[in-house]
Order: C-alpha cells, then sequence, then structure tokens
C-alpha cells in the first residue's frame, strides 16, 4: 500500500514538472498580448473612466495592435537571444510611452502622434512650461503612474526569473530580418499600401460618416492606442501626385489670373454663412407627410434669392469636412476616407500658408468670426489657422436649449446682435454653425411639438425619429428666415448663405436606420440613390440687387463660396481665380459621383478627359499649397 502511495505521489510530482514549464512557456508566448492588455486598459480608464473599458472598439484594430507587439517582441527576442531582455524594453518603452501619452492629454486633450518626436529636442522648453501646473494636473494621476510601473515591474522580474535564450544564429536572424522587413512595410507605406492598410484594418473602403471621431482621442479609443497612431500616421502621410510639375503649375495659375472670365459685381458686402447642422428637405418624402410642410419658410425665401443644389462630401456626420471644402475651395476627393483635415492637417506648423477663403477676405478688409452651438471638434487653433480673427464656441444654459442643444433661435440672435453692434461700413464675414438639429433624432427630444406626422407608412419607432428630426429642420427654417426679415431691413449690402451641411443619420431608438425603409433612398437607380444621400440645398440671399440668375444651379461644397468670392469687388489669389474657371466643366463631385452644369449625374468612374485633367489638376494643386508647401 506504502509503495503504490509513493508510487502515485511520483506521478502526481512528474505531472507537475511537466506542466510547470508547460505554463511558463505558455505565458511567455502570450506576453505581447498581456502587455496590450495592460496598455488599453490603462489608455482607456484614464481617459473614459471604468465604461470605456467596454466601449466601442475595432477588432481589427486591436488584432493589429498585437501583432506589432509580437512583431517588435520577435525581432528583440532574436538580437538579444533572451525573451526577458526583449519584454524588459517592450515593458519600459510602454511604460514611458503611456505616462507621456498621457500627461500630453492632460495638458492638450490630444494623445500622442509620432510627430510629436520631433519635439524631443525640445523636452527642457516643454518640461518648463509645464512645471507650475505639473501637480495640480498631474499630482491625481500619480497613483495610476506607480501602479502601472509596478505591473510592469513585476512583468519584468518574472520574465527574468523565467528566462528563455535562443543560441540558434541562423533562426534568429531569418525572424529579425523577416520582422524588420514587415514593419518597414508597414511604417513606410506607399500611397499604394496606405489605401491597402486603412481598408485592411480601419475598413476605410466601408466608412461610415455618423461614426466618426471628432478628435484624435476618441480615435484612439475606437481603434486602440496602437493602431490608432500608426493610422494617424497613414492618413497624414501624402505622396507626390503622378506627373507633378510645380513650374506648370504656376503657369495654370498665371493664365487664370489674366484670363478674362466673366463675373458679376456684388461689390464688399457683409457675408453672413448659416452652417445649418444636418438640414435637408423632409418634404420631399412621399411615404410620410407632415403638416405644416417643415420647410415651408424655405419655399418662401427661395422666391427672393437663388437655390443651389449642393452636392456634399458627407453622410450623417462629419460637418467639419464640410466647412474645410467650403472655406478653401479645395475637395475631400484627394484625401483617405475618415480623414478630418481641421483635426489632422490644420497641425502643421506652416498650415496658416494655405489657400483660405476667409484669409483671402480678411486681406480685403474684412473681419472674420466663426461661432458654434457645440464644437465637437475642439477646433478653435484650426479655424484661427484657415484666418479667423475671432472664434466663439456658446456655452449652454437651460435658457438658451431646445431639445438637446442650443437652439436655432438664440443663434440667430447672436447675428443680430453682431450686425447691429458692429462697426459702421466694416464688412464681416460671420459663420455660424448651428447645433439644436444634431442626431440623435429621439421622441423626448423636445417637449412641445409643432409638427405633426399627417399621414405615414412607417411603423411608430421610424415616425418618432422623423419626426423629432422635423421638428428641428422646421425651427431651423423658421429662424432662418427671421434673420433674413431683419437682413433685408439692414442698411449695409449683405449677403446670406443658408445651407445643410450634410443630410442626417435618421438611426432610431431600436436600432434602425430609417433611410432603409423609405422609398426616396431606394429607388431602382443606384446612381440616384447615392446621389440623394449627399444632396443638400444652400440659399443664397442679399438685402441688395444681385443677378440670382447667373448663380449655378448645381455646385459641389468646394465651390460654393468660392463662386461668391469671384463676383465680388475684392482681390483674389490665382487659385481661387482658376478654381472659378472649373464651375462649367466640373461643378460638382465627392467620392461616388459628380455632376455636370446641368446636374446631369455621373459615376466618378465615368469622368471624360477633359473634366479628368480638371480633376487631376485640383489634387496636384492641394498637394503644392496644401502639403508640399506647408512642410
Amino acid at each position: 500500500m506504502y509503495e503504490k502511495v509513493k508510487q502515485y505521489i511520483a506521478k502526481i510530482k512528474e505531472k507537475m514538472k511537466i506542466t510547470k514549464p508547460r505554463t511558463e512557456k505558455m505565458l511567455i508566448i502570450f506576453m505581447p498580448l498581456i502587455i496590450e492588455f495592460i496598455i488599453e486598459v490603462f489608455f482607456r480608464i484614464n481617459n473614459g473612466g471604468w465604461s470605456a473599458l467596454f466601449g466601442d472598439f475595432k477588432l481589427r484594430a486591436f488584432i493589429f495592435s498585437i501583432f506589432v507587439l509580437y512583431m517588435i517582441y520577435a525581432i528583440l527576442f532574436s538580437i538579444s537571444k533572451k525573451n526577458s531582455t526583449a519584454i524588459k524594453i517592450i515593458s519600459i518603452i510602454s511604460y514611458i510611452f503611456l505616462v507621456v501619452n498621457q500627461v500630453k492629454i492632460l495638458y492638450t486633450d490630444e494623445p500622442l502622434v509620432f510627430s510629436d518626436f520631433n519635439f524631443l529636442s525640445k523636452f527642457g522648453e516643454i518640461a518648463t512650461l509645464t512645471y507650475s501646473t505639473m501637480v495640480s494636473k498631474i499630482f491625481p494621476k500619480l497613483i495610476g503612474f506607480i501602479i502601472l510601473g509596478f505591473i510592469f515591474f513585476v512583468i519584468v522580474r518574472w520574465s527574468k526569473q523565467h528566462e528563455k535564450v535562443n543560441e540558434n544564429t541562423k533562426m534568429r536572424v531569418i525572424v529579425s530580418v523577416v520582422c524588420i522587413c514587415i514593419m518597414l512595410i508597414l511604417f513606410i507605406p506607399s500611397k499604394y499600401t496606405k489605401n491597402a492598410y486603412l481598408n485592411l484594418v480601419f475598413q476605410a473602403n466601408k466608412y461610415t460618416d455618423y461614426n466618426s471621431y471628432t478628435t484624435n482621442l476618441s480615435y484612439y479609443k475606437k481603434y486602440t492606442v496602437l493602431s490608432g497612431l500608426w493610422g494617424v500616421m497613414l492618413n497624414n502621410t501624402f505622396t507626390e501626385p503622378e506627373n507633378y510639375d510645380n513650374n506648370k503649375l504656376d503657369e495654370i495659375l498665371k493664365i487664370a489670373s489674366e484670363s478674362n472670365t466673366e463675373k458679376e459685381n456684388w461689390g464688399k458686402p457683409n457675408i453672413i454663412l448659416v452652417f445649418s447642422e444636418a438640414f435637408w428637405n423632409i418634404d420631399k418624402l412621399e411615404e410620410v407627410k407632415f403638416s405644416p410642410n417643415v420647410t415651408k419658410n424655405i419655399a418662401e425665401m427661395k422666391e427672393n434669392g437663388a437655390t443651389v443644389n449642393l452636392l456634399s462630401c458627407s453622410y450623417g456626420g462629419m460637418s467639419e469636412n464640410v466647412s474645410f471644402e467650403l472655406l478653401t475651395g479645395t475637395s475631400m476627393n484627394y484625401f483617405p476616407n475618415g480623414y478630418i483635415p481641421i483635426m489632422s492637417l490644420y497641425k502643421r506648423e506652416n498650415i496658416a500658408k494655405a489657400p483660405s477663403i476667409v484669409r483671402e477676405l480678411n486681406k480685403n478688409g474684412y473681419d472674420s468670426k466663426i461661432v458654434f452651438g457645440r464644437d465637437y471638434y475642439n477646433s478653435e487653433k484650426a479655424f484661427k489657422k484657415l484666418g479667423f480673427l475671432e472664434y466663439k464656441e456658446l456655452v449652454e444654459k437651460d435658457e438658451n436649449k431646445k431639445g438637446y442643444f442650443i437652439s436655432d433661435k438664440y443663434m440667430m440672435d447672436e447675428i443680430i446682435q453682431e450686425l447691429q453692434n458692429k462697426q459702421e461700413n466694416q464688412p464681416i464675414f460671420y459663420m455660424a454653425e448651428t447645433i439644436q438639429n444634431h442626431m440623435p433624432y429621439t421622441i423626448d427630444k423636445y417637449r412641445e411639438y409643432d409638427v405633426t406626422i399627417e399621414k405615414s407608412n412607417m411603423d411608430e419607432d421610424i415616425n418618432n425619429t422623423l419626426l423629432a428630426y422635423a421638428q428641428g429642420a422646421y425651427d431651423a427654417a423658421t429662424e432662418v428666415n427671421r434673420l433674413y426679415e431683419f437682413i433685408k431691413q439692414y442698411k449695409e449690402p449683405t449677403i446670406l448663405i443658408f445651407l445643410g451641411d450634410h443630410l442626417p443619420y435618421l438611426y432610431t431608438s431600436e436600432g434602425k436606420d430609417a433611410t432603409q425603409y423609405l422609398e426616396y433612398f431606394n429607388t431602382s437607380d443606384e446612381l440616384e440613390n447615392t446621389y440623394r444621400k449627399y444632396d443638400t440645398q444652400a440659399l443664397v440671399m442679399s438685402n441688395y440687387e444681385i443677378n440670382y440668375e447667373k448663380i449655378p444651379n448645381y455646385l459641389g461644397d468646394d465651390l460654393l463660396i468660392t463662386y461668391i468670392v469671384n463676383q465680388m469687388d475684392i482681390e483674389l489669389d490665382d487659385y481661387y481665380k482658376w478654381l472659378y474657371t472649373t464651375i462649367s466643366e466640373l461643378p460638382g463631385v465627392n467620392k461616388h459621383l459628380y455632376f455636370d452644369a446641368e446636374g446631369k449625374k455621373y459615376w466618378l468612374s465615368d469622368m471624360n478627359d477633359k473634366r479628368r485633367e480638371i480633376y487631376d489638376l485640383k489634387e496636384k494643386l492641394l498637394y503644392k499649397f496644401f502639403i508640399e508647401n506647408t512642410k
């Protein structure tokens, strides 16, 4: 009996000897995965709390982050021969990165990007600037930094105790060379591999604007820290267009400056631009009818001005990409899907050199101001680089809100007050971005409704969403009409431009996309369906006589303000004179389609040679002015 027990114990010990090395081996193999988990947990808890751990993030991006860490681990393991050395280096780098990243977020609300490494030489200056607020900013996070350091210390200590050495020189060389090549391919992309990466990891080819991130911080939350860092780098990697010739571009611009293109003479009026959140004519729907008509005020105003059918670059969100097109005359077509220039491009040190209609107006004696109902993009610095002399974000109070956000009424009051108080005969360019009709569109958004649904073929869930949106659109139309009535009596020449930046993303309380159920967006013509998702309108009105009949019926966002400033009695840069010459041939284009001056629609791939030449020239000029000249 004793011998049997002894044998049994011996077997258990033998199994333990086998199991322990296997466990250690498994832990060593999964160590990069564990470190990636630590990185994400620390980042999310510090930038959103415990709830952020379960927030929306993309699985492909998470897998890519793990893949990158394994590549780095394999390279370090192969070079040093010891797994403990590889883990130690990764742990130290991860700790430093997370701490510095968090400190940057505390001071700027933005995470680290690769371009921040350019400031390493100025570390002393940065430390001096932040020293006075270091205690108040960093001290509350100190316990977290200590805990994080302790966790990495344990990992390093454990790996040292369970060290594995690889003496196979041939294998180490092969692994390190292969992994280094992979990393070089990933981090030195060409314009072809760049798009492939963005589509593979970030699914840019399936990108939907209504899921847009609004800061790099939210981008990192969505795509994980390491993938976010890489994604920002990809989006900001620009390659020279084919057949790029700077001298030839200068010649083209010179010819445009000397041409006698037919124009009107609108003088130097005040310009009021009402950038209405998600405004669209919902009265176009057949299966749902509202009482009264939601856009009846807009219909009346059309009789006194010009209606421009706009082709937006956005659907459902990303308002500031529309702003970028309006204010620069430049198309979003040449940037990757999901790219937001206001957030990324306008962090370049020399971006103020890039063309801007705001700056053109400033040079001609205008005062410029932009006002937000809410600035989701934290974009004050960007818009000042665009040329705005004054920036203002309105403060939400109970008395100035309607629904969830600052009301259109309050915004129109701000504009009227600006006109009443401005210096006499000092022209202004005033841009107001409204927020009242921002999603979500839930039935409890408003306590009372001026609009009712008269008839509908939809269910209650969709009806509630449409009604909430319709009330916001009704208010927008009512309030801009009130502003127009004031401007009509205003003593100085003034132009009022009212436009919807993009169509609303009509997401219901039950998770349905209402557009999938509406006949307006689901005809038998796929081209027409696509167009209708990007078709908004602009109204151009004035309190003095201008020839509305000359204003094009069809324009892209990028050419609307470009057209208007070319009719005014001001000096313009050659870039805007050349853009004006393209309107007759290619008035509107986005990443899906384009239309001609008569509004006939075509897929982007069906562009003829003449239009393709203009399209390609626009890309080259964008590269010249916004990329090459701003390095």
